[in-house]
């Protein structure tokens, strides 16, 4: 990979900005959890905001489908 990176701590987050100061990558350091935005790669999950409210819909969803079999 070339080009300029910013790499930035807050807490519990990291985040990783291009030479544009665009936010590109952001990881949940005490979670298994990270996130790419890239143009280059845009779906239905891109632009999704991961908050606590949908983290407990994903556990809620997979409890629901798991039930169901």
């Amino acid at each position: 990979m070339q080009g300029t990176f910013r790499k930035e701590i807050h807490g519990n987050e990291l985040y990783l900005f291009n030479g544009k100061g665009e936010l590109i990558f952001k990881r949940w350091l005490n979670q298994n959890r990270s996130v790419v935005f890239d143009v280059m790669t845009y779906d239905k999950h891109t632009l999704v905001s991961i908050t606590e409210e949908t983290l407990k819909q994903q556990e809620d969803d997979k409890h629901n489908s798991s039930s169901v079999n």
